[in-house]
């Protein structure tokens, strides 16, 4: 059996790394940091990283990637039409040079093409701007909460003293100078802030010197994405391996005790290497993840099925089993509910079929009334009730079909839905005198 390297040691982040949790597409970052979650107890992070995340303008960062958004929806219009414009430009050549055989069919691919460009907008329009911003503010606060708790749970740095920062910023200013890392690619910045890296790796080197006191054998892992010269790294992105001399300075500050066994090792680590070695975890995820999406696609595909399903079984009800105020006909009564909730779910593929298995919950409020023969109305009272059912959606799989992203263009015809075992509570009663 494998053994999880990652189960063994405390793993350390840079600021890159948590930038990279939303940065990337949504569902990937959503990914990361659920494999961050999985390890949450084995996270630490220096103050240095925590103080620089935290000043991250959100704002800004929000309005940035809405612009962006929207400008993706332009610079495609922009390019489809420059190359309409181009087509018609060959096509006017082809008049101006007499070249007839090519005509019809030149004119028919401009008519094609003005027609998909009518098409692409409006299937642009179903690109919501909104709902990617909605998702990347979950996102972003959830990796704060993530912090917040490492925060509290002691797994963040402490910060150093003035006169800790000044006796950093001196050597920071030598190793630059002579070029030895990490930070010197950060020399033209101003103020303290050009050794935030070597601020990162003196926390480090503090946080592994503290364990040594408290636990024999220690192995960090330091998860970077920082590649520029003069960082972590020595080589290329592709053909890495940690820099020779923050490796040794390491070594010559945690240095080992193998009479006492007494040890401190490092190893660095790119996002992908953590991303590959724990493959299984983020097929795992992934998968949740992609079962996830699909309860949420048959849901919306059955959502009305689901809520009439219920409404009838509601409408149904005997008004005196729920409670005998309402002992006359409820014949001029009225039904109001909430939205559906869900409770659990589960998505199964079993032999040829997919099945989802769900649990809802409805919010129904009744007003009971009757309406005598002349026509005069007597309001009975109103009940509150909670409705419960179980959902089983099943398909059967075909060959054209995937789990995950294609489940969402699916049809009615693909599925069958039934809604069983209907229960409810009375929540509340209210007379109507």
């Amino acid at each position: 059996m494998k053994i999880n390297e990652y189960e063994y040691a405390t793993i350390i982040l840079d600021t890159n790394i948590l930038n990279h949790i939303f940065s990337q597409q949504i569902n990937d970052g959503e990914k990361i940091l659920a494999l961050f979650k999985k390890y949450k107890n084995k996270l630490w992070i220096p103050n240095t990283v925590y103080k620089e995340f935290k000043q991250i303008d959100i704002d800004k960062l929000k309005q940035d990637r809405k612009k962006d958004f929207k400008n993706i929806a332009g610079n495609l219009t922009n390019e489809y039409t420059n190359h309409v414009h181009k087509v018609t430009s060959i096509s006017n050549e082809i008049k101006s040079k007499g070249f007839f055989e090519w005509d019809n069919f030149v004119e028919s691919y401009i008519q094609k093409l003005n027609e998909h460009s009518e098409r692409l907008k409006e299937e642009m329009k179903g690109i919501k701007e909104k709902e990617y911003i909605e998702k990347l503010s979950n996102l972003i606060e959830e990796v704060h909460q993530l912090l917040d708790n490492l925060l509290s749970n002691r797994q963040v740095g402490t910060s150093f003293t003035v006169e800790e920062i000044i006796q950093i910023s001196q050597e920071g200013k030598i190793r630059y100078e002579e070029l030895i890392p990490p930070g010197y690619s950060d020399s033209g910045k101003k103020g303290v802030q050009k050794y935030n890296d070597l601020f990162i790796w003196k926390e480090i080197i503090r946080f592994a010197k503290e364990r040594a006191s408290e636990s024999p054998c220690n192995q960090l892992i330091f998860i970077t994405d920082d590649f520029k010269e003069g960082n972590w790294w020595e080589n290329t992105k592709e053909n890495k391996r940690p820099c020779k001399l923050l490796m040794q300075e390491f070594k010559e500050a945690c240095l080992d005790d193998y009479e006492n066994k007494f040890c401190t090792q490092i190893t660095f680590k790119s996002l992908s290497d953590f991303l590959k070695d724990n493959e299984d975890i983020v097929g795992k995820i992934s998968l949740a993840y992609e079962k996830d999406k699909m309860k949420d696609a048959l849901i919306n595909l059955y959502y009305n099925k689901i809520c009439d399903d219920l409404n009838y079984f509601v409408y149904a009800l005997d008004p005196l089993e729920i409670d005998s105020l309402f002992n006359y006909p409820n014949n001029d009564g009225e039904l109001f509910y909430e939205d559906l909730e869900i409770d659990s779910y589960d998505v199964q593929v079993i032999h040829d079929k997919l099945i989802c298995k769900i649990l809802i919950n409805q919010l129904f409020n009744t007003i009971y009334a009757y309406e005598d023969n002349e026509g005069d109305r007597f309001v009975m009272g109103e009940a509150e009730l909670q409705v419960y059912a179980t959902v089983i959606i099943e398909s059967k799989l075909n060959t054209n079909i995937k789990l995950g992203e294609d489940f969402v263009s699916l049809s009615k015809e693909d599925y069958t839905c039934k809604v069983e075992d209907i229960s409810y509570d009375v929540i509340n009663i209210w007379d109507g005198i």
